[in-house]
């Protein structure tokens, strides 16, 4: 007897707790964005470090918060999860032709660094495609425009006869929350 009063009352504690739980006042959804943007290296001789810029990204935000039921007031955070680089022209190339590579976020107070690199080891830079780590940063400022833009900073191993086209894929994780 005294053990099913016990266990009604640990029942009654679970189901409290549970349902105490599931009564939250906001709602939390983290969103992924993954973007695709093309910088181009001209055949060049002489420079050590080379500078290029992509064209404009639409940036498609508005539209996954909106898939999400989300609004851009309910952004707490935007950071980027992974960046990948691929040398997509000449095919076959790798990231030989330089020892490191800085890609920079513009269009917010100041340009933002947000993957880096820096492997003179010929062992890493010869892939394609490479990872490049993220410095921890938040990027909400940057994401209020209707586009994107990169900077990408290519420290050069050598000369360059050909020129390359580079592809980023940049992956970022917006965390949301709004009251219900």
């Amino acid at each position: 007897m005294k053990m099913k009063r016990i266990s009604s009352i640990l029942s009654l504690i679970v189901m409290g707790t549970l349902f105490f739980s599931s009564c939250s006042k906001t709602e939390k959804k983290r969103i992924r964005l993954d973007e695709t943007a093309t910088v181009s290296i001209p055949a060049h001789s002489g420079d050590s470090i080379f500078i290029v810029e992509s064209s404009d990204v639409p940036n498609s935000l508005k539209t996954k918060l909106s898939e999400a039921g989300m609004e851009m007031e309910n952004i707490k955070d935007i950071t980027l999860g992974a960046m990948e680089m691929i040398v997509t022209n000449p095919t076959n190339s790798s990231f030989s032709f330089c020892t490191a590579i800085n890609v920079y976020l513009t269009g917010g107070s100041n340009d933002i660094l947000i993957a880096t690199i820096n492997r003179p080891n010929l062992d890493y830079l010869n892939m394609n495609p490479i990872f490049l780590t993220r410095p921890v940063t938040d990027l909400i400022e940057y994401f209020k425009n209707d586009n994107l833009k990169y900077k990408v900073v290519f420290t050069m191993r050598r000369d360059n006869n050909e020129a390359y086209e580079v592809q980023l894929k940049p992956i970022y994780f917006i965390e949301t929350e709004k009251s219900k």
